[in-house]
């Protein structure tokens, strides 16, 4: 057993090898990897910790860092749901700053050196996307990722894979049902309210699941301001899922949570993001039904040292 163990963690540090540019030891089960960027290199932390692997990019001056202004935060969340390889922006606390951040699932089924080219292009596309809201590329965003109507979702063929979705679904161990385009709704254990999460296409060769929390249709800055804090902090707790805002067609902004599954996702790896998505709606669905309420939404940022734009005036 403790040579198979060995045998699994040095395929991972060859994989890491592979991708990366430069590749330094950091510590035990700890890396330096630097990564050519378009806006020059990028320095990402790599830790093996018990069946994870875990990424960190500080963009930018880690130590100049701004902080990040109220207004770019629903913007960061927007951006989460266009990064490849499941690559999400993050918060810290103390002192608040903007993280990149991935978690690999190391489990045989897991495809980890598809995974790691994923991240890695997600990094990068994060570094540029940070650099752009900072004011320092003129170069246009890319449009932002909006919530397609159902005919949509029913057009788009879902990538070739060896079992039914759904099959794969049951075998990981999850209440589902099959829906019409091959998509598949998910019982999470979320606590006491029901909810379900949809797998579903993501592109021609990737599925990805998802799961809405609520939507705002006119929100309030100082609402919206705590809804973006809550869960970009939310993301630097929640391992594999990533908290995403996405513009509908009618206006609305829809709040979540997403797992970006690998190109062929077998069981094991659909059990570790239907897990991830009920620990989150678990960390964060009623959090985000309180701060629609102003005044509670004002007593969240002035406890997190933010003014609320009233408050401001």
């Amino acid at each position: 057993m403790t040579n198979l163990i060995a045998q699994h963690d040095a395929a991972v540090i060859e994989c890491l090898r592979r991708h990366a540019d430069t590749f330094e030891p950091a510590g035990p089960g700890r890396w330096e990897l630097g990564l050519a960027g378009g806006q020059g290199a990028i320095c990402a932390t790599v830790a093996m910790e018990q069946d994870w692997l875990l990424f960190n990019v500080a963009p930018g001056d880690p130590d100049r860092q701004p902080r990040p202004s109220t207004e770019r935060l629903g913007e960061l969340l927007q951006a989460n749901a266009r990064l490849p390889g499941g690559v999400k922006f993050a918060l810290d606390a103390v002192p608040p700053r903007v993280l990149l951040a991935a978690e690999i699932p190391l489990h045989e089924q897991v495809d980890v050196d598809g995974q790691v080219s994923d991240v890695r292009a997600g990094l990068r596309q994060g570094v540029i996307e940070f650099t752009r809201q900072q004011g320092h590329d003129t170069a246009e965003p890319k449009p932002p990722k909006t919530a397609p109507a159902d005919e949509n979702l029913q057009a788009e063929a879902p990538p070739q894979h060896e079992h039914a979705l759904v099959d794969l679904c049951r075998e990981a161990g999850w209440p589902c049902t099959e829906r019409a385009g091959g998509h598949v709704a998910v019982t999470l254990d979320a606590g006491r309210a029901f909810t379900q999460a949809i797998v579903e296409p993501a592109g021609q060769a990737s599925y990805r699941a998802w799961v809405e929390l609520g939507a705002n249709p006119s929100p309030s800055d100082t609402t919206s301001h705590a809804v973006n804090w809550l869960l970009l902090l939310a993301c630097r707790v929640v391992r594999m899922a990533r908290a995403v805002a996405v513009p509908a067609a009618d206006g609305r902004v829809a709040y979540g949570w997403e797992v970006v599954l690998g190109r062929s996702p077998a069981a094991g790896e659909l059990h570790d993001a239907f897990s991830a998505l009920s620990v989150a709606c678990r960390l964060t669905r009623r959090e985000i039904h309180a701060l629609q309420e102003e005044s509670v939404a004002q007593k969240y940022l002035a406890a997190r040292g933010w003014s609320s734009p009233r408050s401001a005036e």
